[in-house]
């Protein structure tokens, strides 16, 4: 019985798929290795007890997650989500604000642009430093500012009140310039032949901006906000120099709390329980916010 003839094509197409398949080894190896395998690890000793001196560890269920309300993990959970919610809306409107100014044709723009992204190429260390020296109630410009006007001086980095506050303003200024350059993308993106005939038909100003301009820039927005969630539950660098959790854990986030149990206190099983809740939570917010504002573009669009 004869063989049914392969189409034509069909081992080049195959070696073809064959050598795709060998050109992404070695980029999912590396992702398993240094992503998936640690991801699987952290969820795994989750449920464990133990500290980083130690070689045994010992099955504890969901202990480890049921210490996170006497420890103040869920607290910090809830501080978490105050930064990430005023550094998000603080980056993306400002980032928003000071794109649409700075693709004004206006003398000085590009050296604006300049300055916007200084922030982006400095060290976080380094820029966390000079704010503490900004922000210090003693020396700091800031509060010399306020005595010259004669106000009172502000505790900013020591005052539960306003440690939190000033840390998510640091933060802004930080990446404010990531976001003011896709911004500018994005409205650079915009032909002018659709501003021009929104023109003609009468919108103007921020009639042209609700209804044309932003909606053709909803796709940048998403993925700012995306990119902003994520760095705002990551943070921990900023947390570290500037207030190290305090004061009386009032900037104590998720991050930080995770380095704390883990390195101070040496809670190994608790900081992978706190870091297992972080990366579902994130992987939550991220599809959710994807799917949301591709929704809000599409809509834009249509």
């Amino acid at each position: 019985m004869r063989r049914p003839s392969l189409p034509r094509g069909y081992g080049q197409r195959r070696r073809r798929q064959l050598f795709g398949y060998i050109m992404v080894l070695p980029t999912f190896g590396l992702t398993f290795l240094f992503t998936i395998f640690p991801l699987m690890e952290t969820l795994f000793r989750s449920f464990y007890t133990g500290n980083l001196f130690s070689s045994s560890h010992v099955f504890a269920g969901l202990a480890n997650y049921a210490a996170l309300v006497q420890s103040g993990g869920i607290a910090s959970l809830g501080t978490t989500a105050v930064y990430t919610l005023g550094f998000v809306t603080l980056a993306t409107v400002l980032g928003l604000l000071s794109a649409l100014l700075l693709n004004l044709p206006l003398p000085g723009g590009q050296a604006v642009r300049t300055l916007f992204i200084i922030p982006l190429v400095v060290p976080v260390v380094a820029t966390a430093i000079v704010w503490v020296t900004l922000f210090n109630p003693y020396f700091g410009a800031v509060d010399a500012l306020l005595r010259f006007f004669g106000l009172p001086s502000v505790n900013w980095l020591t005052d539960p009140r306003f440690a939190l506050p000033t840390v998510i303003m640091f933060s802004t200024w930080q990446y404010l310039g990531q976001n003011v350059i896709l911004f500018l993308a994005g409205l650079k993106a915009i032909s002018r032949e659709v501003l021009e005939q929104a023109s003609v038909d009468g919108a103007f100003g921020a009639a042209r901006f609700f209804r044309v301009t932003l909606p053709l820039i909803m796709p940048t927005v998403a993925v700012i906000v995306v990119i902003a969630t994520i760095n705002a539950l990551q943070t921990f660098t900023q947390i570290y120099v500037i207030t190290r959790g305090g004061p009386v854990g009032s900037t104590t986030t998720a991050a930080f709390y995770v380095y704390q149990q883990a390195f101070q206190f040496y809670n190994t099983g608790t900081a992978d329980a706190m870091a297992s809740i972080i990366f579902a939570i994130t992987l939550v917010i991220t599809v959710l916010e994807t799917r949301m504002l591709r929704r809000v573009g599409a809509e834009g669009h249509a």
